[in-house]
């Protein structure tokens, strides 16, 4: 199975976004060291919404029905999980999202963007 491998990290110190990896790039990239204080790093989770936008992890996502999600990593069930903005205790993976919440809508990201979450 081919998965494209892509991380990006976003500079808490200047507030941007920076891609920093892209398996598809025929670009030699620089992976930072990632203990870096400054920098959070995200990776992609192999999703587009439905503009064709890449879904990372700490992505503020829209379903078709209007609610706000936030994309986490689940350690203990090894996958991203999708997180009610309301209640992020509210975990579900994504085969569990019916065909009415899908196609999803790329809202921002919690780090850039924490008002589209209040």
């Amino acid at each position: 199975m081919d998965r494209d491998i892509k991380f990006r990290a976003f500079n808490t110190t200047s507030k941007v976004m920076l891609s920093i990896f892209d398996s598809t790039s025929q670009t030699e990239w620089y992976l930072p060291n990632m203990k870096d204080e400054c920098c959070v790093y995200m990776q992609f989770t192999g999703l587009e919404d439905k503009n064709g936008m890449d879904l990372y992890e700490s992505d503020i996502i829209e379903d078709n029905v209007g609610r706000i999600w936030v994309i986490e990593w689940s350690d203990k069930l090894a996958s991203f999980v999708f997180s009610w903005a309301k209640d992020r205790s509210q975990r579900q993976p994504y085969s569990r999202f019916n065909s009415q919440q899908r196609p999803f809508r790329k809202l921002g990201d919690i780090h850039a963007n924490p008002d589209l979450l209040t």
